[in-house]
């Protein structure tokens, strides 16, 4: 069977991003506002993992038309509006402020 080409991978990353959040928001466990996420920081794992799902939510957050080109993502605390990290594209790695 032949590997799917990189177009086809990367639409099938969107699709499980797409519903991962759907699925966490259906669990009340994340909330997608306007220009910023709000979620339990439970959700964030290892250093790596964390910053993989900073970068899901921001590709996310784009796709959805929710956030423009070069606009930074803030991702709050869901109860207490707390920063708890930023994802400014221009930079190589989210900044995790938890």
């Amino acid at each position: 069977m032949q590997k799917p080409s990189p177009t086809i991978q990367k639409i099938q990353s969107v699709n499980k991003i797409s519903t991962l959040i759907g699925q966490l928001e259906e669990k009340r466990v994340l909330k997608v506002e306007s220009n910023q996420i709000k979620l339990f920081p439970e959700l964030f794992g290892t250093e790596t993992q964390t910053k993989n799902l900073i970068k899901n939510l921001y590709t996310y957050m784009r796709i959805s038309k929710k956030l423009k080109q070069g606009q930074i993502l803030n991702i709050l605390h869901l109860e207490t509006s707390e920063l708890l990290a930023q994802y400014d594209p221009a930079l190589t790695n989210p900044v995790l402020l938890y």
